[in-house]
């Protein structure tokens, strides 16, 4: 069993996400956008080093 208390943070980047759901960081980036494009995460960061959070 993988540990993913990285997961705790406020933050979380694209192949974290993956790691965390068993995901291709390819399906992993789909996925962020489609929340993104929906308003439900916001970006902190940019370029390579963007990372994402829930949107309050």
């Amino acid at each position: 069993m993988q540990n993913h208390s990285h997961l705790t943070a406020s933050v979380v980047c694209t192949k974290e996400y993956a790691s965390h759901f068993g995901l291709t960081d390819k399906t992993a980036q789909r996925r962020i956008a489609n929340l993104f494009n929906k308003g439900l995460l916001e970006k902190v960061g940019e370029n390579r080093w963007v990372k994402y959070k829930i949107k309050n």
